[in-house]
């Protein structure tokens, strides 16, 4: 994957706060003059990633729930999704972020920004990629509305008490770096 910022990480946790389940993020250092890189001190947050009675692999993919859990989960799950999507950030501090303009075809920059990940990461030639690029370039729509993105919103990213079945907070904001850049 790629290297993502851990000041950005800070901005959209701390504006975040109070509008959707978030972890205390106490202090970050951006350089790793103090850490031995760049990290974040978050508080604790109680919780589990999937319940006991849940299934999956070792990565998360493929996890299965119960129904009960699945039924008690998923609305908190659309909730705060919807919550991250619609939340007003243009008075948050976000000021590592570049935000693009209304009404631009700046839907360009969010792939060419992962057209450059997947050039620096890739091991390997893929033309598929190449052709999907290609694609989102050319059907790129002007931006008539901004939103946050969290960028790996997904059951594993989440905490939530095993007992109510309640999501306490949403965990790896560190892909919601380029996430201004991804629009509805």
């Amino acid at each position: 994957l790629h290297a993502t910022s851990r000041l950005r990480e800070f901005q959209i946790v701390n504006a975040l706060k109070g509008h959707m389940p978030v972890p205390d993020a106490f202090w970050v250092d951006v350089l790793g003059e103090h850490l031995p890189y760049p990290g974040i001190v978050y508080g604790f947050a109680s919780g589990v990633t999937k319940p006991s009675s849940a299934r999956s692999g070792v990565s998360g993919l493929g996890t299965w729930m119960p129904e009960d859990v699945r039924k008690a989960l998923s609305p908190q799950f659309v909730r705060d999704l919807a919550t991250l999507h619609t939340f007003d950030f243009r008075n948050a501090d976000l000021s590592s972020f570049d935000v693009p303009q209304l009404g631009t075809e700046n839907a360009h920059w969010a792939v060419s920004w992962w057209d450059r990940v997947w050039a620096e990461d890739a091991q390997e030639e893929v033309p598929l990629m190449a052709l999907a690029s290609s694609w989102l370039h050319k059907h790129a729509p002007a931006v008539d509305r901004l939103s946050i993105v969290h960028g790996d919103f997904r059951t594993g990213n989440y905490l939530s008490n095993e007992a109510d079945l309640k999501i306490t907070t949403w965990l790896d904001w560190e892909r919601a770096d380029a996430s201004l850049q991804d629009f509805v």
